[in-house]
């Protein structure tokens, strides 16, 4: 749940630097923001070791058996 968290408020803080730097309004050439209200929200980037990330991904994925399993149910069951 955290993790879900801490992507929203990264992308909502990459869109309004988005919005408060990169883009203008095409018939003004104005920013769509002049202040970027999350620029002073810190949020903590949380280091993960790459084994870590690796299990994380590995306990996502099938593997060998789940897909032969999977296969099977498709076939037979669905």
């Amino acid at each position: 749940m955290a993790d879900t968290v801490a992507r929203n408020l990264n992308s909502i803080k990459s869109l309004y630097h988005y919005l408060t730097t990169e883009t203008e309004d095409e018939e003004t050439g104005e920013c769509y923001f002049y202040r970027n209200v999350f620029k002073k929200i810190k949020l903590d980037k949380k280091e993960e070791t790459d084994s870590r990330r690796a299990s994380k991904i590995h306990s996502l994925t099938l593997n060998e058996g789940e897909i032969t399993d999977f296969v099977e149910f498709l076939k037979t069951e669905y």
